[in-house]
């Protein structure tokens, strides 16, 4: 019986040496199920990406519209603070290629982004992401904004893609360079183009006359907030 054990006992450490122990053989995975979740979280993966990355436009388009709102808010207020016509400028900066807003007296009327770091009537500036580009007024698809689709008006809005004023009580008014006068307006509305490699979405800030001012997004197939 002794030498029965001790036959057993040589024989179990002859398997863990050859490492032929069934237990040992069942732990990890084998070279296929590796490669069947690694084909799994690849296309996970593949679906996630342009997810991701039409989130990230859809947060930068948004929150730069909103800044830019954010300056039209600003430009009011100095105008009503220092009882001057303010004018918010639109331009593109040719050094970079990115659009550029600000903030000045209305009798400023450089719009030059060189003067952006010397110029002491510069209240405020915004500087678009360089997807952003200034577009003139859409033809076609999508339509371009109305009155009627803005502010449920039939006023038509003939200050398309033009610098913003605001006069001394802080409403919205139509500033005329030569006489300095600056009456009631119909409005302004200024359109963005926002590309991306996801393709070319259209934007839009929109100022009623009464001085509303308003975030425009093309979705595709409606314009909306």
């Amino acid at each position: 019986m002794h030498r029965e054990n001790k036959t057993k006992a040589a024989r179990t450490v002859a398997i863990h040496l050859n490492g032929a122990d069934t237990d040992s053989e069942q732990l990890g995975f084998s070279l296929v199920e590796l490669l069947v979740v690694l084909a799994v979280m690849l296309i996970l993966v593949a679906f996630a990406i342009p997810i991701a990355s039409t989130t990230v436009d859809t947060f930068r388009l948004r929150g730069s519209l909103g800044s830019t709102s954010n300056l039209l808010q600003r430009c009011r207020m100095q105008a009503a603070r220092q009882n001057v016509t303010q004018r918010m400028h639109f331009t593109t900066d040719a050094a970079t290629n990115r659009v550029v807003a600000f903030v000045t007296p209305a009798s400023d009327t450089n719009s030059s982004t060189t003067q952006l770091k010397t110029d002491p009537n510069v209240v405020e500036q915004y500087w678009f992401p360089s997807q952003f580009s200034l577009s003139g007024a859409p033809s076609g698809t999508p339509a371009a904004l109305t009155g009627q689709a803005m502010w449920n008006t039939s006023i038509t809005v003939t200050n398309v893609n033009r610098d913003l004023y605001f006069d001394s009580r802080g409403l919205p008014c139509d500033y005329n360079t030569s006489t300095s006068a600056c009456p009631a307006t119909n409005g302004f509305v200024q359109y963005f183009n926002y590309t991306s490699g996801r393709g070319t979405r259209w934007a839009a800030v929109s100022l009623s006359p009464a001085g509303r001012i308003q975030s425009w997004f093309y979705d595709g197939g409606n314009w909306g907030n």
